[in-house]
């Protein structure tokens, strides 16, 4: 059900709904990287620097792709609140 919202709101361009939908389906039990991942960056293109912040913080400690830099992303959308 998720993925279908997800589809409609990609059809509208709609971030509110993406953004929903990501927060969604990254509480679900059992979710993986990715969709933190994709919830981190939805939180960031929002505006909501310190949030996206936060959950890069989190996952610099369980991702285990050296290609994601969590922790040097983290520190980008802090100062981003300057």
């Amino acid at each position: 059900m998720l993925a279908n919202l997800r589809y409609s709101y990609l059809l509208e361009s709609s971030r509110a709904g993406l953004l929903r939908v990501a927060q969604l389906q990254a509480a679900m039990p059992g979710a993986g990287l990715a969709e933190r991942r994709a919830l981190a960056q939805l939180l960031a293109a929002d505006g909501r620097f310190d949030e996206a912040a936060r959950l890069h913080r989190e996952l610099s400690g369980e991702d285990p792709d050296p290609d994601q830099d969590h922790e040097s992303r983290a520190i980008q959308l802090l100062a981003r609140l300057n």
